[in-house]
């Protein structure tokens, strides 16, 4: 995937949705320059789009919409690299993805990024 902001401005890019609750997580494993892009992970309503929640209307264990949210620093082009792993909620590389909500393996999301 490719995507192109311009600095100041921050850019959603929807990922599979996952379980909180038994630990599923998606997470930003690596920014190729850290001085171009900053990236994080974001949940449920914190993704564009998403209702807030009222009540206690989801059930334990239900999924949640993941996206990651990258904001541009300065004019560049990088690679955003985000990484699902399941029971837990600290995200590394070769972590256990078999007990999740998707079907393993599931293949790291590479997104590459050009700040104007």
């Amino acid at each position: 995937d490719a995507i192109a902001g311009t600095a100041g401005e921050s850019v959603q890019v929807s990922l599979p949705a996952g379980s909180l609750g038994v630990g599923d997580y998606w997470g930003v494993v690596s920014v190729g320059d850290p001085a171009i892009v900053e990236a994080d992970v974001a949940i449920g309503e914190e993704v564009f789009g998403v209702e807030p929640a009222s009540g206690n209307t989801q059930a334990p264990g239900g999924t949640q919409q993941f996206a990651v949210e990258i904001h541009g620093l300065t004019a560049g082009e990088t690679t955003v690299r985000v990484l699902y792993c399941t029971r837990t909620r600290e995200v590394e590389e070769d972590c256990d993805q078999s007990h999740g909500t998707l079907e393993p393996p599931v293949e790291p999301v590479e997104i590459s990024v050009r700040v104007a």
